[in-house]
């Protein structure tokens, strides 16, 4: 347990990141069958209740300094986060035409930029 305001160690923060990652080695393949058996809407909704549940755990254990708290909340979360991924792009690529695909997965794979110039773009819109 931490006082309050002590950083975590380079040691916690990759366990927090790996816990994370672990169940993502096994669950994404488990995730892709139960898209194909019950349907990517019923997937994508059981596994952003994993990653909601999960991040809110994770913040208790961050309000309380409870690291072990924090370590299960990672744990739910890491249940949730890359099934979450398959079944969104399986559900973008049921709804789009196979030549309007590519336009969505160019647009997500450069958000990152649109996220990075934005603040540049509203500071101009309110200085004006």
């Amino acid at each position: 347990m931490h006082d309050a305001g002590t950083p975590l160690s380079e040691a916690e923060f990759n366990l927090l990141y790996a816990l994370y990652a672990f169940p993502n080695i096994i669950i994404p393949l488990i995730g892709g069958i139960a898209i194909d058996k019950y349907g990517a809407r019923i997937v994508l909704m059981v596994s952003a209740m994993f990653c909601v549940l999960g991040q809110i755990i994770f913040g208790l254990g961050g309000y309380d300094n409870a690291f072990t708290v924090m370590i299960i909340g990672r744990i739910v979360f890491g249940f949730g986060g890359e099934v979450l991924h398959a079944s969104q792009n399986t559900l973008i690529s049921n709804w789009f035409k196979a030549s309007e695909l590519s336009v969505y997965f160019y647009r997500r794979r450069w958000s990152w930029a649109y996220v990075l110039a934005s603040p540049r773009w509203a500071a101009r819109s309110t200085a004006m």
